[in-house]
Order: C-alpha cells, then structure tokens, then sequence
C-alpha cells in the first residue's frame, strides 16, 4: 500500500462519524458542513473529495470544516498540522477538540510521546467536557503502560471510564485496567478487571481473546490451574484464530505474562472487524491469500476494511505479531493457485487504487 493510501485511509472513519452528526442534525456548528466532501471521503473517493473541498472553500475560506476535512486527507504531516492549528483558531469547540486530538494522534504515530501526552493532555484541559476529552485520558493511558508507568495508566483509565458514555471506549479503559494490573503482577485485580470487562461485553470484541488469556494467566498465578485451564480451552475453542491462541499453542499452551497495548479504540457500535467467536476455517486446499495491509492502530485497519467491503471484496481481519508487535492484518479470500490471488489483486486495484501483496497461508 502507498503512503498517500495509508494517509488517506487514516480518516475515514471520522469523517464517516462527523457526517453521521450532520445528517441528522447534531454536529455543533455555527458553520456549513460539507455534506458532499464528507460523504465522498466515507465512500473512498479521495481525490473527487479534494475537488469538492477545494470548491468549498473558494465559497467559504474561512471555514474551519473545509480545513478538517482537507487536514484528515492529506498525506503531508506538516501541511496535515498546520491545517489542524487552523482548525483549532477558527472552529468551535466540538470541532476544535477534534483537531488537537488528531494533532496528537500525528505525534504519536510518530513515536513522538512525550509532545502527543501533551497534546492529549491538553486536550482534557481545555475541553473537559468534549468527547475527544475521553479518548485523550484512554490514549494517555496507553502512553503510560508504555512507558512502564501502570500505576498513573491505572489512574487515566480510571478517569476514562468516570468520564465516557460509550460503551465501547469504556470497555476497552477496562482493559487497560487489566493490563496495568498484569504489568505490576497483582492477579488478584487484573483477575477482577478482566471478569468485569468480560461482564461488560462479552461479545466478539477483537480483545475478548485477550482478556480471556488474562482470567486464564490470573488463576494460573494464584495457584488454581483447574480454572486456569477451563479458560484456555475456551480461548481455544472461540478463537482459534487470535494472537492469543496462536502464541499459546506455539509455546506449547504456556500462557504469556505481557501487556497487550491496544492504542485506539473503536467508535461505539464498531464490531467491523472482530473475529466470530467459532472461526471461518479456510478451505483446506487454500495455499494462497490477498493481503491489503497491516496496521498496529485497530481503527485504521477498520478503515481499510471499510473500504474494501464497500468496494465488494470479502475482507476480513487477521491478528499477526512480529517481534513483539501485534498488527491488524487486512485480507482477502481464500486461493487455490497463485495466478487468482494475482487476478484479485488486479480487481483490487482496480477498484480501490490499492496495492495488495499475495501471501502464502501459513
């Protein structure tokens, strides 16, 4: 995939959330939206969007919803930057949130932390109230465990789940929870918080697999191998595709003691992507896949995953770690000989503009 693909893809699912607003009349704003631009950035079309918001703004150069847009589509990080600083001085505060947000989501794809942790904490600062408020306490807190600091990641998170009304979000604070607890080797409440986050939605969530190796790695540190092993098989039995299932029977069912950093969360009633609680098994004559990219942030796999479905193509997520590092893996179909995945990957590219690789099943 290109860099101007990735880029591009990086936004969609915002602009998707924000024409949502505008549709039915929610977004706050004292200025026009551009209905046309948003909805032609949901459906992928991104160089018709950048016509449209150019004519837009030769109407309107002053509005700060012509800049967003054209900031979430823009592959050039600085000029991406400084259209969200003028976001920031032109919008109102819904708006204006949104765009220091991405302003720190930049700086944090960039590995840059310490300037996203204060970009996200400024963010919580000046718009306490916002939505963008709450997913800037969740983000820091993965800034936390990453830096190995569990104990004020426990204390963000916390704050996170006081604060969200989304049922996702909040889920997935839990998580962070649970994996700070796991960090600092105290079973008993990483046991606690991944029963309550499993109580919560226990569902086909993307770490649901994780949190059921948490319950299963908790018992097994505290002595109770039975339980331990009731939540292995159930691991094994629903997921067998995961991360989890796979690194368990790698290590010959020896289950892992490290943190599982989920860096975004998905918007509310977002389960695109999450992997049915039985498994698809691939047909057994299947040696060959497509594969459109790999992401460590969840939501910009959703968005490629999106893109692709909305295009025809039955895509679907995979879950991949290489030294160390987790990734959202996106896929297409199953093939028996080489030359049809090349023939997909020509009518993906066609369609979509995106440039997949073949991969050989493992």
């Amino acid at each position: 995939m290109t860099a101007r693909h990735l880029q591009l893809l990086i936004g969609i699912w915002t602009a998707a959330l924000m024409l949502s607003a505008a549709r039915h009349g929610t977004a706050d704003a004292p200025h026009e939206i551009p209905t046309e631009a948003a909805r032609l950035i949901e459906e992928g079309r991104f160089d018709e969007a950048i016509e449209a918001l150019t004519e837009f703004r030769r109407r309107e150069p002053d509005n700060p919803y012509g800049l967003y847009y054209l900031a979430m589509i823009e592959q050039d990080f600085p000029r991406a930057l400084w259209l969200y600083r003028e976001v920031e001085r032109l919008g109102d505060s819904t708006l204006a949130s949104q765009a220091r947000l991405k302003r720190a989501d930049i700086a944090f794809s960039q590995d840059r932390l310490a300037e996203a942790d204060s970009l996200y904490r400024s963010v919580t600062e000046d718009y306490p109230s916002s939505d963008a408020s709450s997913e800037a306490l969740y983000r820091r807190g993965n800034i936390s465990l990453a830096r190995g600091e569990p104990e004020q990641a426990i204390e963000l998170f916390n704050a996170c789940v006081e604060q969200d009304t989304t049922d996702t979000r909040r889920l997935y604070a839990r998580t962070g929870i649970m994996e700070a607890q796991v960090a600092l080797e105290r079973w008993q409440q990483a046991l606690d918080a991944a029963i309550g986050a499993l109580a919560e939605r226990d569902d086909m969530s993307v770490m649901t697999p994780r949190i059921l190796e948490v319950i299963a790695l908790s018992w097994s540190n505290m002595g109770n191998e039975e339980n331990a092993e009731r939540f292995i098989e159930r691991l094994l039995e629903n997921y067998p595709y995961s991360l989890q299932a796979y690194a368990i029977q790698e290590r010959g069912e020896e289950l892992s003691g490290g943190t599982s950093i989920v860096l975004a969360a998905p918007e509310e009633g977002d389960t695109a992507g999450t992997p049915s609680p039985n498994g698809t098994d691939p047909p057994q004559e299947a040696d060959f896949s497509v594969q459109a990219g790999a992401f460590t942030d969840r939501n910009n796999a959703l968005a490629l995953l999106r893109s692709l479905e909305e295009a025809g193509f039955d895509a679907r997520v995979e879950m991949r770690t290489v030294q160390n590092t987790h990734f959202f893996v996106i896929r297409v179909g199953y093939f028996v000989s080489r030359e049809d995945a090349e023939e997909e990957v020509q009518r993906i590219t066609g369609a979509t503009g995106i440039e997949p690789n073949v991969v050989v099943l493992e």
